[in-house]
């Protein structure tokens, strides 16, 4: 394949993917038909067939970019500044995605976005749990399992 002809895919990738946000700022997914979709795209529905099954599969792949993006983010740091730093960086690419998070939450289209999204917060969360463990002292460090087995109990009694 030429250089070419992967700036094209791109193109159309890219023209597809912003088609299909517009559209579901007012429609709902299952409302979309690949015809409007390719409309909004200006894109043909050929094209769109050569790459994609459905609107559906369209956002999958979309999610699926996000979720790799962030999984790249968030290599092995095992220090507390490393993975602050990470985190943030996280942060900083779901805000440049808004438009994309959001639907992505609102159709759920698959639950491993959320995964992602909740492993970084867990070690994130772990990491600085074990940083104020090493600062307290030998009476205190005895409640932290219980604030820990609190802090579950009222998770599971919200969910």
């Amino acid at each position: 394949m030429t250089r070419k002809e992967n700036q094209r895919i791109a193109l159309t990738r890219r023209l597809l993917q912003e088609g299909l946000l517009r559209l579901l700022e007012h429609h709902k997914l299952e409302d979309i038909s690949v015809t409007a979709l390719c409309k909004e795209a200006g894109i043909n529905r050929a094209t769109f067939y050569n790459h994609y099954t459905s609107p559906t599969t369209l956002l999958e792949e979309m999610e699926q970019h996000l979720i790799a993006q962030l999984q790249q983010i968030t290599s092995h740091a095992e220090n507390l500044d490393d993975i602050i730093c990470q985190t943030e960086q996280c942060l900083i690419l779901l805000k440049e995605n808004s438009s994309l998070f959001h639907m992505l939450v609102w159709y759920h289209v698959d639950r491993d976005l959320e995964k992602t999204v909740e492993k970084i917060a867990r070690h994130y969360d772990a990491h600085r749990i074990n940083e104020m463990h090493n600062d307290l002292d030998s009476e205190t460090v005895h409640l932290v399992p219980l604030q820990r087995l609190l802090q579950s109990d009222s998770r599971m009694a919200a969910s």
